[in-house]
């Protein structure tokens, strides 16, 4: 800062020296280390000059170290090396001396300046100025907000004093009460205790009727199997049978046709053996009246011609009737002989199916035996299924009773 308005006035002119076209000044800074007394020591490395040069035609610029530079990077380096720019009255100039002597001790009004400004402004002090008078006014309003809230505080203080018995009377109440909840407390934890125990004998009880009741759905499952197997092995043999009794019934019906053909065999048999007895009856008699003949000797000629003749003819009727009751034998005995033998097939086939039917009749009696042997078995598991679980009903219902009325407690 100059006293001039123009830069210009600063450059030399005198007689020896005339027509200098600018001046320049030059500070050289370094920072150094502050010893004991006062010696100092500088850092190396710290060293910068500034410049400023002033031209004849009123024009000035800086410069650092010799480089030419705007003003505002001048003021951020000797801000950054701790040379305060704004409060600048370490440096006293030249004609403010007289001014500063008559200076009063304090300021009249704001807009003066007195010694006390001046120091403060010199310390660096005056900033705080501000903020003082505010913090002056918040600490007038603070006392005055404490002047209240004391004396509200001597007001609830007395009525305090006068709570005091009310005080004591509630203090023992509460007492009274938290010794109620105790004793409370420790009933209900012996409640608990109780019910925990009881709770773990019902497990275990429960653990123990689920057990038993694996086991007799366990063995329900093996029965309900063996049903299954035993059911199947039913409808196979039932199956069979069903064929057994087919080929029974159509061995049976070829057999009722076969003995149908026996009996008109057995008929025309029958009927041959009576005309044969007929005809061996006729020939009888006429053989004895043979006899009668030949014993009548006296009977005449012609007579025993004519019954000669008749015998030769019975004779001849006889030969006939053998020879036709043979032929009719043999023809009857070939005719019934395949029938014969057929039934005879049918007998041994009809017997052999018996044995069968008779044996798949056992193992079905056999099976339906088991099979009301399991469920007889099953059914008894059933029961106990049930028992168990109306026995584990029982049990929570009661210890859900024995809940309730702890909690109604």
């Amino acid at each position: 800062k100059i006293r001039s308005k123009s830069v210009s006035v600063l450059i030399h002119n005198s007689e020896h020296h005339q027509n200098i076209k600018s001046c320049t000044v030059s500070v050289y800074f370094q920072n150094i280390i502050d010893l004991p007394g006062d010696d100092f020591k500088p850092i190396p490395g710290s060293q910068f000059v500034v410049s400023r040069t002033a031209n004849k035609d009123n024009t000035s610029h800086y410069q650092l170290n010799g480089r030419k530079v705007p003003f505002k990077e001048i003021a951020i380096l000797l801000r950054d090396s701790g040379i305060d720019l704004d409060h600048n009255r370490f440096l006293i100039l030249q004609g403010e001396v007289e001014q500063i002597a008559l200076m009063k001790p304090k300021a009249q009004t704001e807009h003066d300046e007195g010694m006390l400004e001046f120091l403060e402004d010199i310390v660096g002090t005056s900033q705080y100025k501000q903020p003082i008078d505010e913090l002056g006014i918040k600490v007038e309003e603070l006392n005055e907000c404490r002047g209240e809230k004391l004396n509200r505080v001597k007001v609830v203080e007395k009525e305090k004093n006068e709570l005091e018995g009310a005080k004591k009377e509630a203090e023992e109440y509460l007492a009274m009460k938290k010794d109620i909840a105790l004793k409370q407390y420790r009933l209900y934890e012996l409640y608990k205790f109780e019910c925990v125990e009881f709770e773990s004998r019902a497990k275990e009880k429960r653990d123990e009727v689920q057990l038993k009741v694996n086991e007799v759905k366990d063995m329900a499952k093996e029965s309900q199997e063996e049903i299954n197997l035993k059911t199947k092995q039913q409808k196979k043999l039932s199956k069979l049978y069903e064929q057994h009794s087919e080929k029974r019934d159509k061995a049976k019906s070829i057999l009722t046709s076969c003995e149908q053909r026996d009996v008109r065999v057995r008929q025309e048999i029958k009927n041959a053996k009576a005309q044969y007895k007929k005809i061996t009856k006729n020939l009888e008699k006429e053989i004895e009246k043979m006899k009668e003949f030949e014993t009548a000797p006296e009977r005449c000629t012609k007579e025993i011609e004519e019954f000669k003749q008749k015998m030769k003819i019975l004779e001849k009727r006889k030969i006939e009737a053998e020879d036709k009751l043979s032929e009719v034998m043999a023809s009857l005995k070939e005719d019934t002989q395949e029938l014969q033998d057929e039934k005879e097939v049918l007998e041994n086939k009809l017997v052999g199916l018996s044995q069968n039917v008779n044996q798949t009749r056992s193992k079905l009696d056999v099976s339906v035996a088991e099979l009301e042997l399991y469920r007889d078995k099953c059914t008894a598991g059933e029961r106990q299924l049930k028992d168990a679980k109306e026995q584990h009903k029982t049990t929570k219902d009661s210890t859900t009773k024995k809940q309730r009325d702890w909690q109604s407690k």
